[in-house]
């Protein structure tokens, strides 16, 4: 009997253990608001999100009254993490995207991508981390001003003369401007075609800085790391001290791997502006490329010096310090979080257990924070079943079965009509013998 017993608990455990990567608990969130060239919100537009790899899979949501929209749930077992958005609002054309994504920790998975759309283009791919949340705000335009924008632009590069086609042939074009048609394909996606423009531009202007930092920009983006940092330096040859050309190659260093050097700029970039949050941004993740907990904790805890209300702060020093060791910093951290994001700090601690449980190798420590972390959930909001269904798993995982029967009736509690209930009071029962 007891043999039987524990196979049905060992068998159970394992079909339960797999739900998590699958079943939304290791899937991302995206959200944004899509609005009309004027502003205004958009209701009732489509938006489905692709993985890159995986065209077939699709997440659709729709926009609210108010344009926003919110899709959860998106999964690929891919390695991939690429994604793609199409938008559908009949008579409407997208012509303007910008996209942040982030992990489950809030960080910038990289820099926050702009893009002004050229007519009939679609979007450009885009990272969605596992457990992390994109943001995608879309403008929209009519199609026939979509179409009327894409000629005038045409006709100020210089592809298209006004007025050909209706007595206009045969007219002397206008020498387009360089520097308006390197900044169009590079809005574009276009990047690979914008650099002779751009070189074109800056032989025009050499001492506009503004040009050798867009180029240096345009550069790295091409893999051409030391034509990046000359034009760069270029810029800060022509304007010392220049913030946003520190920054910029600050970036190109951390493309190329060389984070001490990407350190080193950014550290002079703190002595010209100790209070902007864009370098300890870069500043974090250099630290977490280099792997040094103790470097982290110490830019996260100037970030919340300059911003106690920085979530995304807090949160990465809750799992820091837990980390290292230091449990009663990890409390102090995360109930921070609670107190500045009390509606939703429950899922964020169910996010942290559910991305510490599918380590490919967690051990007993790890074990103890995801626990410790869907106990904060569930205190936090005793109605969120996901989290005490997950508390089950990772207490029946430890040893401690009657905490495991707790988590697991609670779970039935809230969520009685779940697909896996029936799997759930059976190992219940299997439990209590």
């Amino acid at each position: 009997m007891t043999r039987k017993l524990t196979g049905l608990i060992v068998a159970l455990t394992l079909m339960l253990v797999a739900v998590p990567p699958v079943a939304a608990q290791g899937a991302s969130e995206a959200s944004g608001v899509v609005l009309d060239a004027e502003g205004n919100p958009m209701p009732g537009v489509k938006l489905t999100f692709n993985p890159v790899r995986e065209p077939d899979l699709s997440y659709v949501g729709k926009t609210n009254k108010k344009g926003r929209y919110f899709v959860q749930g998106l999964f690929t077992p891919q390695e991939d993490k690429m994604w793609s958005i199409t938008l559908e609002a009949e008579g409407y054309v997208p012509v303007k995207i910008r996209i942040e994504s982030r992990t489950v920790n809030r960080v910038l998975l990289g820099p926050v991508m702009e893009q002004t759309l050229k007519y009939g283009a679609g979007s450009p791919e885009f990272p969605i981390a596992k457990m992390g949340r994109v943001k995608v705000d879309v403008t929209l335009m009519t199609e026939e001003e979509a179409k009327s924008a894409a000629l005038e632009g045409m006709v100020a590069s210089g592809e298209l003369v006004e007025g050909e086609g209706e007595g206009g042939a045969g007219q002397e074009p206008a020498k387009p401007d360089p520097w308006i048609e390197a900044t169009s394909l590079a809005s574009q996606g276009e990047f690979a075609a914008s650099l002779p423009k751009f070189r074109e531009a800056i032989k025009d202007e050499p001492e506009a800085v503004e040009r050798h930092e867009t180029y240096a920009k345009v550069l790295a983006h091409e893999g051409l790391y030391d034509d990046a940092i000359a034009s760069v330096d270029a810029a800060l040859a022509l304007e010392p001290g220049r913030l946003d050309a520190l920054l910029v190659k600050s970036q190109v260093y951390i493309k190329m791997g060389e984070m001490e050097q990407a350190r080193a700029v950014l550290d002079a970039a703190l002595e010209i502006a100790p209070d902007d949050m864009r370098i300890y941004e870069q500043l974090v993740f250099v630290a977490q490329e280099e792997g040094d907990p103790k470097t982290q904790i110490a830019v996260y805890r100037s970030l919340v010096e300059i911003d106690p209300g920085h979530l995304e702060a807090w949160l990465a020093l809750g799992d820091l310090y837990a980390k290292t060791g230091d449990l009663d910093a990890s409390a102090e951290a995360y109930n921070q979080v609670v107190a500045i994001d009390p509606d939703n700090a429950y899922k964020t601690y169910y996010n942290i257990a559910v991305l510490i449980l599918n380590k490919d190798d967690p051990g007993p420590d790890d074990s103890k924070r995801a626990i410790d972390a869907l106990q904060r959930a569930v205190q936090i909001n005793a109605d969120y079943g996901p989290a005490w269904n997950t508390l089950g798993v990772a207490l029946l995982g430890s040893g401690d079965r009657k905490g495991a029967v707790t988590a697991f009736e609670n779970y039935l509690r809230v969520s009685p009509d779940s697909s896996d209930a029936g799997q759930i009071k059976a190992l219940v029962a299997a439990l209590n013998k």
